[in-house]
């Protein structure tokens, strides 16, 4: 009977290496799941309890809220959140009275968050109701956000829209999702009452 032959050790030792280098070694990165994904499309959103209706980015995860909160959007650490308040005092309607619901805004987001800085407060016309657009930045759950707030007096109650998104990466999303929302904001009367 003839003898097997054997390689020489350090083939067989290349051959084994080769082999197992395939076996899981290789370092797949975690997805990225802290970065608001840019939109694809959008989907309209309507909620004739709260008199509201938005255009959805696609892509973005959507939820439904209980009242105030209408509904909510977000992806990564990215959210919209569209709100309505019943107002029991008269809506702004002069000057003066958005002076001072301007001033009531920026006070109130200071009480719930000292950190708050009010970066700029402009007076707009949503569908020809009175509206106030807040800018700033702040602590929310001890993270940094950036933030676009925009209060619209109608019907009776205030419909508002939130956009957070970390500082860092605000402008690309206030671009992208938070400018779009706000700007395809339908209102009307809600079939829940005030």
């Amino acid at each position: 009977m003839r003898a097997m032959r054997r390689p020489p050790v350090p083939a067989a030792l290349l051959a084994l290496a080769l082999a197992a280098g395939g076996c899981g070694n290789d370092r797949t990165p975690a997805p990225d799941t802290a970065t608001a994904l840019p939109p694809q499309g959008s989907a309209r959103l309507r909620f004739a309890e709260s008199g509201v209706s938005v255009a959805a980015p696609g892509r973005w995860d959507q939820a439904p809220g209980a009242a105030p909160l209408v509904t909510t959007m977000s992806s990564g650490r990215a959210t919209v959140a569209v709100w309505r308040f019943a107002r029991a005092e008269p809506l702004p309607r002069s000057a003066a009275d958005l002076r001072r619901a301007r001033r009531d805004l920026v006070k109130a987001a200071k009480a719930r968050d000292p950190s708050f800085r009010a970066g700029g407060v402009r007076v707009r016309s949503v569908e020809g109701h009175r509206a106030l657009e807040v800018r700033g930045t702040g602590t929310i759950q001890g993270q940094a956000r950036a933030v676009r707030s925009l209060h619209v007096f109608a019907f009776g109650g205030e419909v508002v829209v939130d956009g957070l998104a970390p500082p860092d990466d605000f402008a690309r999303v206030d671009k992208e999702v938070f400018v779009p929302v706000m700007r395809s904001l339908r209102l009307a009367r809600p079939r829940g009452g005030a």
